[in-house]
């Protein structure tokens, strides 16, 4: 699939087009811009390499020709594609049921899980890029035998040269955070140019050289590298074999200061009936009566109080990861969306994220899993449209246990995420 056409035919994808469509759908910006370019190269890439067969290729092309008439509408008014447009959705199904051989479905079910939107709207948006490749052919008059003779663009091979790092200075980074400032290497004003490569022969007989001469030395490091290997995969089979899931019960909401001494929880043994929550955006959550969003919605409309509860953790009741990872499990992510939800619901409310672990398995990994974990939920908030100054996010490791790590239910119930309100 061509990039350029791809980039090309993304470019309609305006912030004018994402907010409308976003309006029309009831769904967030990012997720209706995530979820269109993926549609696209989806499609194009579906139609270029298909392009060898003729009969599908003048399918193709008899669906350009039945909307040339309308491209130029479509391209500047491409929302209204979602609006009872059905003369033209037919057009954009038409072409989908061709390339995909009636199965776009499979394609709208994986927009939607990493679009984070509904199902039914990533169809939409599929349908949409899909009558806008069409109105962009037509428009650009791009032939079929350019269609055939596109090609993956390759990509490019950098060659390596040798840089003296004392020229740099890092700019300032989290570990973790990866939808933040990433470390960027910065040339320092009044240093000298980059050293040139060292010629290739010389460089040879320099490297063999340094190999014979420290060959023990590299000897024993290796062998200190296999058994730091080995233990851990040891402590990652340890936590692997016990229960990676909290039973279905609401999850407590524990007391817990910066370092406490003691731990207090408020225990919920059931989630209760499913009720639907009106926010003041009009969107409707249909949720447990005692569960986590009931708890966090009780704790933002509480007048009574300022920040009395601030230091409070609700924990979510819905929330997992695969183990060792910071990947959620698809479950997550209704409670993921409906946090977001909230958010941006009541866009005064800051809240602090905080991750846990059982005791298993080295403590300074531990500690460095649930921090990563807390920033990737952090992270999957601001793509759902929560500024990121409103969230703030620490993992605390095996630290302010709820229940017993001598058992596998307890340190499941330890194996936990939770937030708690600073600023409402």
């Amino acid at each position: 699939m061509s990039v350029i056409l791809s980039n090309a035919i993304e470019s309609h994808i305006t912030h004018e087009v994402t907010y409308a469509s976003s309006k029309i759908l009831n769904e967030f910006e990012n997720g209706i811009s995530k979820a269109s370019h993926i549609a696209i190269p989806s499609i194009l890439k579906q139609i270029t390499n298909q392009s060898a067969d003729s009969d599908l290729l003048n399918k193709v092309y008899e669906l350009v020709d039945q909307i040339s008439s309308k491209s130029d509408n479509i391209l500047n008014n491409l929302s209204e594609v979602l609006v009872e447009n059905e003369p033209i959705k037919k057009l954009g199904i038409t072409l989908l049921d061709t390339i995909f051989d009636k199965n776009s479905n499979t394609v709208s079910t994986e927009m939607a899980s990493e679009s984070f939107i509904k199902v039914d709207s990533a169809n939409q948006i599929l349908i949409m890029s899909a009558v806008l490749i069409l109105a962009h052919i037509s428009k650009k008059q791009i032939s079929k035998s350019e269609i055939i003779n596109i090609q993956e663009t390759p990509v490019p091979i950098i060659e390596k040269k040798e840089i003296n790092l004392d020229n740099f200075e890092t700019l300032e980074t989290h570990e973790f955070l990866k939808v933040e400032t990433k470390k960027e290497m910065v040339k320092k004003p009044n240093d000298s140019t980059i050293k040139p490569v060292a010629n290739s022969k010389n460089a040879t007989t320099e490297s063999k050289s340094f190999f014979e001469k420290n060959s023990i030395l590299l000897i024993i490091i290796s062998i200190i590298a296999v058994f730091g290997i080995l233990f851990f995969f040891v402590a990652s089979s340890r936590e692997s074999q016990v229960i990676t899931e909290a039973p279905k019960k609401a999850m407590p909401i524990v007391k817990v200061e910066t370092q406490p001494q003691i731990i207090t929880a408020v225990d919920i043994t059931q989630l209760g009936d499913f009720i639907d929550f009106t926010l003041p955006n009009d969107a409707i959550l249909h949720v447990p009566e005692k569960g986590f969003e009931k708890g966090l919605l009780d704790m933002v409309l509480n007048n009574s109080n300022s920040l009395d509860e601030s230091n409070w953790w609700l924990n979510f009741d819905n929330m997992y990861f695969e183990a060792r990872d910071t990947k959620f499990k698809i479950d997550s992510e209704e409670q993921i969306k409906n946090l977001a939800q909230i958010m941006n619901s009541f866009p005064k409310v800051k809240i602090k994220i905080g991750c846990y672990t059982d005791n298993l398995g080295d403590k300074q990994s531990n500690l460095l899993l649930s921090e990563a974990r807390a920033q990737s939920l952090r992270s999957a908030l601001i793509v759902l449209g929560v500024q990121a100054s409103r969230l703030t996010a620490e993992g605390f490791g095996d630290q302010f246990s709820i229940s017993s790590n001598d058992t596998e239910t307890g340190r499941a119930e330890n194996r936990r995420i939770a937030v708690k309100i600073i600023e409402k």
